[in-house]
């Protein structure tokens, strides 16, 4: 059985617009499981602070974007090796 081909996981649109989105903390770093709805990030958008969860659930490979970049929605946040028996 081979595995299951990679993934990113994108920021989701928060309703934002035009105000930026900053990217505070990872809350999960590379080599960590993670499960579907499990936070994985803060960004902060107009002052509010939003955590940003997982649509899939794996292993953390690599994160695409640093700490305090401005990000947008549908932008690739991190790259995840979905579980083998994660669905499409």
């Amino acid at each position: 059985m081979s595995k299951p081909e990679r993934k990113t996981v994108d920021l989701p649109d928060l309703g934002a617009g035009d105000v930026p989105v900053r990217l505070v903390q990872w809350l999960v770093e590379p080599g960590a499981p993670l499960a579907v709805g499990e936070r994985m990030a803060e960004v902060v958008v107009g002052g509010v602070l939003f955590h940003v969860e997982s649509q899939i659930s794996g292993m953390i490979l690599e994160h695409l974007v640093e700490r305090d970049a401005l990000l947008s929605a549908g932008q690739p946040l991190c790259v995840v090796e979905p579980d083998e028996d994660a669905e499409e």
